[in-house]
Parts: C-alpha cells; structure tokens; sequence
C-alpha cells in the first residue's frame, strides 16, 4: 500500500466505522484494506479515494470497497449558495435527501462523514459500478433524459423542493459572471493561432453579443418554473446498474454543483457535455439535441407538467449557449494559450490534441447557434 496515497488521519479505526453502515452490522471488522487514489485535489476538492479490502462478518471474509472524497474548509466568507461551495455534497448526503429521488434517478448510498479540526470535511459513498456497454449509443441518453425529465417534473408538481442553505442558487449567472477575466484574455487573443483555429469570426462576434446581453439571459431563465437540477448529469457522471428484474438504475455522481435551476438547465450538460467531452461525436450532436429535448419533455409530460414545450427548447438554447459558450472560456483560454495544458488534456478526454482542437471549434460553432437573437 502507497502511504502517500493515503490521507493523514485514514486508520483502519476510521475504516471500520462506515464499514459498519455498509452492512449493517456492529460486529463487522476490518480484515486488510488498501487505499488508491482515483482523483487527485485541487483548490476546490482535496481528492477520491478507493478504500478496499475485505470486511470480517462473524467467520466470513466478504470482499468490499468504498469510496472516501474530501473537500478542504470553504473560503472567509464564502456563501453555502454559491457557484463552488465545497460543502454542497456532504449537506446533501448528511441530509439524506440524496437517498429517496423521484422519477428513476439515484444516489450512491451514504456511510457517513468525517469532519477534521482544520474544517476539512470527508464523506464515505457507496462504490458504484457502472454495467452499461462502454460507448452510448443516443437512444440511451434519450432514456436517461426522459428520467432527467421526470426527475425535474416531480419538483414542479408537487415533490417538496429540497430544504437546504447549501443548494446553489443562480448557479448558471455564477459561472458565467466568473468567465469575466477569461472574456477580457479572449478579446485580446482572438487573433492569436490556436484562439483563431477554434474560434471563427462568426463565434467571436456571436460570443461577443451574448456576453453583452449576459444579464438579460440570465434574467430570462430566471423567469422559468424553477427546479431541483443536478446540474453535471453528463455520461461521466451516470453509473448504469441493472437491477433483479432486469430494470435499470440510473445513479448519478458528484453533486456538487446541484441547487434550484430553471426547467430546462438539465438538459446542458447531458447534451453539450458529453459532445464536449467526446463521449458523442461532434457529427451526432445535432441528432443527440434533438433525441435527447424530446425525450426530456416526454418526462416532464410523465410526471404531470403541462408547460410550454417550446420554452423548455428555446431555453436549453440559450442555456447551453451561456454555459458552454461564454461561460466555458476560462477552460478554452487555458487549454489554448497554455501548451503544458496539452497532455493532461489528451490524457482527459483519450484523443490527440488535433482531434481536440477540431472538436472544440465545432463545438463553439454550435454553441453560437443556440441564441437566434444573439
């Protein structure tokens, strides 16, 4: 076992607690464990841990694992409802809304938490295995949009809406308020070689107008029935399990982001996300739009919302647009102007840099059809 890998306090007393909760029993014991890190940290998230090994139930040896993830203390000053508060995942499972959601969506079981006197907070999750067959084809993001769509539907017709400080609040304004020095390195670098190479004249205009009119958009969205949105729900963060009778659950990971949000913000980051990330190749985007709007406003329609079909489309245009166009600039800028970016980039998304260049700029060209009007 790799000491480094292992944070400081993790002792195979610490081990044992939510082992304990795993099975449900208080004679359950540690019998071996080692701990493998799976996302190294940052200055918002101080890493995921694997922790496996085997658990002693009376004269059994059962294989098992867990997952451990930690978040250092928040900022002086920093609001529970704000874009990257680090607790928002931690409340969410220690309230235990996380363990009962409506329209087919899941949540990895919760095991407990650790807080540390330097204000860190960890949590211990279920490990979840996905069991899907490895690339998706488009009808299963349409059957996961469908749920997203029943998912956000029962908050607009009668589920009561999650009761915490720590839920985001205005998280899309948020993020794309937070482009601003992103969008003042891009207007001095539009004629830069690689700024050029993935953003045409028609996308920097484009970009430009929304930027300018971002308030008024924001605005927009703000006016629509508000709902209770994972905000990440992309193909990496959707764990498939099938179920005894040969059903599907569908768990989603990473809560970090979630908070209230307009009907149609789901729809981004299942759809412009997972084109982003090259999980769907650029040529479906269009075909995935489409299939996966649809299948979103069929969920909604299953859980008894009789909206506006069209609002939900136009919105998921301008949402889309503001999130993954402007709002994505801070990312963009970095990986064009920075080359040391390259090969965690590569690495990230399994494709040369070429490929990942010609991605993004078809990418953007999308993006800036989103808002008729910009």
């Amino acid at each position: 076992m790799d000491r480094a890998e292992i944070p400081a306090w993790l002792t195979t007393s610490e081990v044992t607690v939510p082992l304990r909760r795993k099975f449900g029993e208080s004679a359950v014991s540690v019998a071996g464990w080692s701990c493998h890190l799976l996302i190294g940290g940052s200055s918002q998230i101080l890493g995921v841990w694997r922790v496996a090994g085997n658990a002693r139930i009376g004269d059994t040896l059962q294989p098992c694992s867990m997952i451990l993830k930690g978040w250092p203390a928040p900022e002086g000053g920093m609001l529970p409802s704000a874009l990257d508060w680090p607790h928002r995942e931690r409340d969410l499972y220690s309230s235990g809304l996380l363990a009962h959601l409506p329209g087919g969506i899941s949540a990895p079981d919760h095991y407990g938490e650790v807080c540390l006197p330097d204000g860190s907070l960890w949590i211990w999750l279920e490990d979840v295995t996905d069991e899907s067959d490895g690339v998706w084809p488009v009808d299963r993001y349409a059957t996961l949009a469908r749920r997203m769509g029943r998912f956000s539907g029962a908050y607009l017709t009668g589920c009561p809406f999650p009761d915490s400080d720590g839920l985001s609040q205005r998280w899309l304004r948020q993020r794309v308020e937070a482009a601003a020095p992103a969008m003042a390195t891009f207007k001095q670098s539009i004629h830069h070689p690689q700024v050029e190479r993935v953003y045409s004249p028609h996308v920097v205009d484009t970009f430009m107008r929304i930027w300018a009119r971002r308030d008024a958009y924001c605005a927009y969205l703000e006016g629509f029935p508000q709902t209770f949105c994972h905000m990440d729900a992309f193909r990496r963060n959707v764990f498939i399990r099938k179920e005894p009778d040969g059903s599907e659950d569908m768990l989603l990971i990473d809560w970090a982001f979630a908070g209230k949000g307009a009907v149609s913000e789901e729809l981004t980051s299942l759809i412009a996300a997972s084109v982003i990330l090259m999980e769907v190749p650029v040529e479906e985007a269009r075909y995935l739009e489409a299939e996966a709007i649809e299948s979103y406003i069929s969920g909604l329609g299953d859980a008894g919302w009789r909206g506006d079909p069209e609002m939900v489309r136009t919105g998921y245009g301008v949402a889309a647009a503001l999130r993954y166009g402007v709002g994505a600039l801070r990312l963009s800028m970095s990986i064009l102007l920075e080359e040391r970016y390259h090969p965690y980039v590569e690495q990230v998304l399994k494709h040369p840099m070429d490929e990942i260049l010609a991605n993004m700029a078809a990418v953007h060209a999308w993006m800036a059809d989103l808002v008729p009007d910009a």
